[in-house]
Parts: structure tokens; sequence; C-alpha cells
């Protein structure tokens, strides 16, 4: 082989592997963009839950800490999706129970704006029955007292006190250039082993929550004799106390998904 075929086989085995390495360096950048955008991408999912969370359970609660962990994440295309664990720490701004609405449902049903659960039992019939002179007997008084005894119970535990609750998130959301379009972002929340719209989770208005503590406590003056503690508690499931008030102030929240504010 001439000098010249020499040296051109040469230069063309470095242009092979001067090809070959800036076509690594091109795969190596890609990548390394794809993951830098994928970090991006589950910050500002993290960042829009977080708010979320603020923004719809900024009434009831104190919300001192949303945790949000991104356990799953996939880019399809122009669009991403997956998992998100969150652990929210809140405290009632209700200072005491009255102030809780479903509570004001049930205090107002017995033309009653406060009640004292720490008076002696007689005073507290006579209250009742002051309260509502010619409508209620001493027997249904005394049903009233069973019923707010038991509530103020249960709930004034939670008074001013840090509470967690915990949430399994679904994300999805669509994707502009490098972007995500934030008013595309759906999420969704695990209840028994399936995801619903996480808008379900949402506290209701406390005119639907005095109401529906007004009809509660109606339905119980109805009932002949007196209700047990489950009776009295439809909702309620001794084994999960701590979220007990969350059902009264927000939704069935803490009790049915570790998601559950």
């Amino acid at each position: 082989m001439s000098t010249v075929r020499k040296s051109l086989a040469r230069h063309i085995v470095w242009l092979l592997v001067i090809a070959v390495i800036i076509y690594g360096v091109g795969i190596k950048s890609n990548v390394v963009k794809a993951i830098d955008n994928g970090l991006k991408y589950q910050g500002e999912i993290a960042n829009f839950i977080k708010q979320w969370i603020v923004n719809n359970w900024s009434y009831y609660y104190h919300v001192n800490n949303v945790d949000v962990e991104i356990v799953d994440f996939k880019k399809l295309g122009d669009k991403i999706e997956g998992i998100a664990k969150v652990r929210v720490t809140k405290v009632l701004k209700a200072q005491k129970v009255s102030e809780l609405p479903y509570i004001k449902g049930m205090l107002r049903k017995t033309n009653m704006s406060d009640y004292d659960d720490q008076l002696q039992k007689e005073y507290k019939i006579d209250k009742v029955l002051s309260a509502n002179s010619g409508v209620l007997t001493k027997e249904k008084a005394q049903r009233v007292v069973k019923i707010l005894d038991d509530r103020y119970s249960e709930l004034k535990r939670y008074i001013g006190v840090p509470d967690e609750s915990y949430m399994i998130l679904k994300f999805e959301a669509e994707l502009r250039g490098n972007n995500i379009e934030e008013n595309t972002i759906k999420l969704y929340a695990e209840q028994m082993n399936t995801f619903v719209p996480a808008e379900e989770l949402i506290p209701k208005s406390p005119a639907e929550y005095e109401d529906a503590g007004y009809k509660e406590m109606e339905s119980k003056l109805i009932e002949e004799g007196t209700s047990t503690v489950a009776a009295l508690y439809p909702y309620y499931d001794r084994l999960k106390a701590r979220d007990y008030a969350n059902t009264w102030t927000s939704n069935k929240v803490g009790s049915e998904q570790k998601a559950r504010l």
C-alpha cells in the first residue's frame, strides 16, 4: 500500500473515531437533557400539588407542611403522568368544637349557639330545655345532651393539635415544547383501590356541613329510644379516629386513603 493510501486510510479511521465520539456525546447530551427535563417536570408537579392542597384546605386548616414524593413518572410523547405520595400536616383553625360547621348545624337545630360539655348533666339538660321550651320533652333534651357530649368528646382532642393525613395522587399533564401546560394538569385520588377525580376530596362549603349537622340532629330527635355511639356516627370508624375531625370539617379525606383536607 502506498504512503498516500496509508495516510488516507488513517484519516478515514480518525474521522470515523471522531464521528463516533460526536455521536456518543450527542446521545449523552440528549439523555442528560431528558433527565433534567424529567426532574423539572416532577418539581413543577410537586409544587402544583402543594399549592392545590393549600388553596383547598386553608379555609378550615392552618396547613403547616405538605410533603410530596413522586414515586412514579413517565413521559409519553407530549404527555406526562405519574403517582405522588402526599403527606399533609395541618391544624384546625377552629378554637373550639362549637366553631366547626357541622356542630354549628347541630346547635342551630337545638336553638343554641354554644354548648359547654363540662357542665353537670342536669344543667346541660336544663339549658337545652330552656332553649327549646315547649318544643322538646325532657327525654329528647337528654338525647340532645348525649349526642353533643359524644361529639364534643370525639372532636375536642383535635382542637389546636397538629394532625397528619395522607393521600395517593395520580397526575396527568400535557407538554408544549419543554414546558407543562398548567391548565392541562389533572389530579386523581386513590380510594378503594381505584382513582377518582381529586376534586372529590376538596372540603365542602361551611353551609353544606352546617346543613348536614342540622339534618343529623333532626333525624336523631325523630328516632325512638337512645341511640348507641355507632348509630350516632354512621361514618365513624374507631380504627381511624385520628381522621374523625376531617370528616366533619372537610370530608372523608382522612378515613379512606391515608388520603385523607
